[in-house]
């Protein structure tokens, strides 16, 4: 059995009590072979893009407010909200969206257990990757009326994640943008 050493990379800038800047990156001893988990690779965007269209989101929290987490991974289709009425939505319970994050959702949502998980976006032009438009960061309730999930837009962040690999070693990118 192969063990794996990690350690997280958080960026700077996170805080905890608004979500601002939620994300971070994890550094792994070892390279692993995806190719025996993932069936389609998932890219990063280029910076400041935003994709719009169906979004899939994958998790093995819970599939209800305070319910139990899945115990098979789950996926659901999600469109992106017009950040407009994600902002007003949100504002009713006095949290600030900031252009870091999008939102996604309405019917469907990610839930508890979810938080890290992607949202990703098919793009057939090229050759049927996923890129990475989100990470899932917080939400009220899960599929509630009139509110959203909320995601950390990973496109805010690729001078931040391409500095990072470059510091520390990373992932290899997906190979049309080398």
């Amino acid at each position: 059995m192969m063990h794996l050493i990690f350690f997280f990379i958080i960026h700077p800038g996170y805080r905890n009590f608004t979500n601002f800047n939620d994300i971070a990156l994890i550094k792994m001893d070892k390279p692993v072979d995806i190719s025996v988990i993932v069936y389609m690779p998932v890219c990063l965007p280029s910076l400041g893009h935003n994709f719009k269209g169906n979004h899939e989101i994958y998790g093995w929290g819970s599939t209800k407010y305070k319910g139990q987490n899945s115990e098979i991974l789950q996926k659901a289709t999600v469109s992106i909200a017009d950040q407009t009425l994600c902002e007003n939505a949100f504002s009713k319970l006095k949290i600030t969206i900031t252009e870091d994050m999008l939102c996604a959702g309405g019917e469907k949502d990610s839930c508890q257990g979810d938080s890290g998980g992607p949202l990703t976006v098919g793009v057939p032009r090229y050759q049927n990757h996923h890129f990475l438009t989100g990470v899932v960061s917080f939400g009220y309730k899960c599929a509630e009326k009139g509110f959203y999930g909320v995601y950390t837009r990973v496109s805010h962040y690729v001078d931040w994640i391409h500095h990072i690999m470059s510091t520390h070693g990373g992932a290899e990118l997906c190979s049309f943008w080398k």
